[in-house]
C-alpha cells in the first residue's frame, strides 16, 4: 500500500466520526508517581453510531481513543528505550507503510501539519461527557479509504485473525 494517499481530510459534516483526530482531549497518563491527566491529541475509537450524540441511551456511554504522536516524537521514543539509529528508521519506514499492527500511521493531512501515528495498544476510555465537555477540536477525519485501513488495522490489532490457535480443539489435543 502506498501509505499516506488520500486517508486524511480536513472536514466532515457529521460531528465525532470513528477515526476523527481531536486536539485537548484530557486523557490519563500513568506514571511511576501516579497519574497525570493532561489535554492530548487522541483518534477516537468508538463507532460512529455510539458517539452520536442525538441517539437515545438508557445509561451515558463511555467513548475509547488512542493517542495520537507526532511521528518524529515516536521516532524519538524508540531511541530513548534503546533503539539503535537504524532500527529505529527501519520501523518508521515499516510505520509508513501501514506494516506495525499496533499503530496507524496518519500523514499529514487534514489539519495536521506533520505526520501522526495513533497508538492502538494505548487505548483509553472515558465519559463522553469529558470528552466533549470543552468540544475539542477536530484536527483531520479519516476519508472512506483512510476509515477501511483503521477498520483492518484495528481487527489484526485487537482480534488477531492469523494467531494460529485451534479454539474448537479439545483440551488434550491442546498442549498447555
Amino acid at each position: 500500500m502506498q501509505a499516506g494517499h488520500d486517508l486524511l481530510r480536513a472536514d466532515h459534516p457529521d460531528h465525532f466520526l470513528q477515526g476523527d483526530v481531536y486536539e485537548n482531549v484530557p486523557c490519563v497518563t500513568l506514571t511511576e508517581g501516579g497519574a497525570e491527566i493532561a489535554p492530548r491529541r487522541v483518534m477516537l475509537i468508538s463507532n460512529s453510531c455510539d458517539v452520536d450524540p442525538t441517539n437515545r441511551r438508557d445509561m451515558p456511554i463511555d467513548v475509547t481513543v488512542a493517542p495520537v504522536l507526532r511521528l518524529e516524537r515516536y521516532r524519538q521514543m524508540l531511541l530513548e528505550n534503546g533503539a539503535q539509529e537504524r532500527a529505529a528508521n527501519d520501523a518508521i519506514r515499516s510505520i509508513k507503510s501501514q506494516e506495525k499492527s499496533n499503530v496507524v500511521y496518519l500523514p499529514a493531512g487534514g489539519r495536521l501539519a506533520e505526520d501522526m501515528v495513533a497508538l492502538l495498544d494505548q487505548v483509553q476510555s472515558m465519559p463522553f461527557d469529558v470528552f466533549n465537555a470543552d468540544a475539542p477540536p477536530r484536527q483531520a477525519v479519516l476519508t472512506q479509504r483512510g476509515f477501511w485501513l483503521l477498520l483492518l488495522k484495528l481487527s489484526v490489532h485487537f482480534l488477531r485473525p492469523h494467531e494460529g490457535v485451534g479454539r474448537d480443539a479439545t483440551p488434550e489435543q491442546t498442549p498447555l
